[in-house]
């Protein structure tokens, strides 16, 4: 496997032959050569690289000349030599189990390949066994198993593959090793106590080691106990006591046998008549964000001093971390106090208190009432010359209905923030407000942010909105303080104020001045090309 095979074929005849090579199966059929044959001088010699189980077979070479044709076949033969891709593994078992050991080499066709099975180097051969062995023991090829194994059947068992064709061995080798062990409780020794109240479900572990696995028998007070009732033994060995009741109370023994020994432990079962009682009212709690709340949890029990509380939230652990969450209260150990609560805070939060014997829960429902969410998806379109089409996705209203919504807006024109109203609008169902924003200035481009306000408060403001600009149109508004006066004797002069950007609404403003001489029909005009230009002078 893996080395290159070369064929050579030599024909005498006059003309010189010529050579063809095919590939021949065992009904005479020819096929062409693989892929990856080579072949050199004039085609006589045929080199197969690389060989794999799928080259052999038979290999037939052509020489032709003018006058005739010949042939002949040659059978190419792969020696492999096993190797085990399934090997045996070292087994560690009890007495009286079952061995079972599979071993499988490749090439893995049968034809090819023979099993045998030793055990301490020696062979095994069925006849040679005694009825006895016959009887536990049992070999198919490459599998081997023995019944009911004991202390002598240790040693060291192999599996060979003998390749058939080059008669090539090779082994997987393994221990087996059966153990006996007497039975001990030193790994899993039983509990003690346990306690329980009237009603309960007490179940008690026994689980002891030993080789063959023991046997186990159950005494109450050193009286044999069969199973029945509310008592119930399972075929593991554990012991399960059902409804218990207050004759139930007492000393439990479990006794586990082998042939190599006996070992026994106890535990007694203690049953009291009352549980533990949670004497506070379940229910719901409301809080206001950043307030502070004590959820109260107060319980009984016969084993008082026992008693303790823990909290879960949402079904998980709540850990106390005396910031947030505190627990501080001596003479209520089982009050929750949360500190300047917040809406993460808001949930299911169950009180559990404790003992040795039992436990009891009760569950608040904690809401978190507070201002609005912030708004998403603050939205400007359909911009016209002084109005815009405004929209956004309205978050929690955190438990009390939104009152209005206030608009604000920054422009290329001002760098501070613009209050345009408070807006009522109703919420529809999908969440999405639309408005109509008027009193705008034209070719103003706007950025808009929106808060919403209950009767919690205000919330936090919405992200901005994408710019937005409107379409141009005529100034808004006249300049303002237009006069005169002051100039040089023959000249008009003629100030203003210049007019704001926001009443610009549209690129390119000038300023038209138009001057008529008293008793003159006529006027003339004149343009003023800066928009920041408050003055003109003229001479007349």
């Amino acid at each position: 496997m893996g080395e290159n095979a070369s064929i050579e074929c030599i024909a005498e005849g006059y003309p010189v032959p010529s050579y063809r090579w095919f590939r021949e199966d065992e009904l005479g059929n020819l096929s062409p050569l693989q892929s990856k044959a080579i072949l050199i001088n004039f085609n006589r010699e045929l080199i197969i690289p690389n060989l794999q189980h799928d080259d052999m077979g038979l290999y037939r070479c052509e020489a032709s000349n003018t006058r005739s044709v010949v042939y002949q076949a040659v059978s190419l033969q792969i020696q492999i030599d096993p190797v085990f891709v399934v090997p045996l593994d070292d087994q560690v078992l009890d007495v009286g189990t079952v061995l079972s050991w599979y071993c499988e080499a490749y090439p893995n066709e049968l034809n090819q390949l023979r099993y045998s099975w030793f055990i301490n180097g020696t062979e095994i051969f069925w006849e040679r066994l005694t009825l006895a062995q016959q009887q536990r023991l049992t070999i198919t090829n490459n599998l081997l198993m023995i019944n009911n194994v004991q202390p002598y059947d240790n040693g060291i068992y192999q599996c060979a593959a003998t390749n058939t064709q080059n008669n090539v061995q090779r082994f997987s080798t393994a221990e087996l090793r059966v153990l006996t062990l007497a039975p001990t409780f030193g790994k899993n020794t039983m509990v003690s106590t346990l306690r329980s109240t009237v009603g309960g479900l007490v179940s008690i572990i026994c689980n002891p080691e030993g080789a063959p696995r023991p046997q186990i028998q159950w005494y109450k007070n050193n009286v044999p106990l069969g199973g029945g009732g509310n008592v119930q033994i399972f075929p593991n060995g554990n012991l399960a006591i059902t409804n218990i009741q207050l004759m139930d109370a007492g000393n439990y023994s479990c006794m586990a046998t082998n042939p190599f020994g006996v070992a026994q432990q106890s535990t007694y079962v203690y049953v009291m008549p009352e549980g533990t009682t949670i004497i506070s009212t379940p229910g719901g709690r409301d809080v206001i964000l950043n307030q502070t709340i004590v959820i109260p949890c107060d319980a009984r029990s016969m084993n008082q001093m026992d008693l303790t509380f823990y909290w879960r939230f949402n079904n998980e652990i709540l850990t106390i971390d005396n910031k947030r969450f505190r627990q501080d209260n001596p003479d209520r150990p089982g009050d929750l106090r949360i500190v300047q609560a917040q809406y993460s805070n808001a949930g299911r939060y169950t009180c559990v208190a404790q003992t040795t014997v039992d436990e009891q829960s009760s569950s608040y429902q904690l809401n978190v009432f507070g201002p609005p969410g912030p708004l998403a998806g603050v939205r400007c379109t359909q911009p016209f010359q002084r109005q815009v089409t405004l929209s956004w996705v309205v978050g929690s209203d955190h438990g009390a209905p939104i009152l209005h919504y206030t608009v604000e807006s920054l422009s290329n024109h001002r760098s501070w923030w613009l209050f345009h109203g408070n807006f009522t609008i109703a919420v529809p169902p999908n969440k999405v407000v639309t408005m109509t924003l008027s009193g705008l200035s034209a070719f103003t481009d706007y950025r808009f942010r929106v808060l919403a306000t209950n009767i919690y408060g205000s919330g936090e403001r919405s992200e901005v909105s994408p710019p937005c600009v409107t379409q141009p149109d005529i100034p808004g508004i006249a300049p303002a303080r237009l006069g005169g006066g002051g100039g040089k004797v023959g000249d008009l002069r003629v100030v203003w104020d210049p007019l704001p950007m926001d009443f610009w609404n549209g690129p390119n403003l000038t300023y038209r001045i138009y001057v008529q001489k008293q008793g003159d029909n006529r006027q003339q005009i004149y343009t003023v090309l800066d928009p920041l230009r408050n003055f003109f002078i003229t001479h007349l």
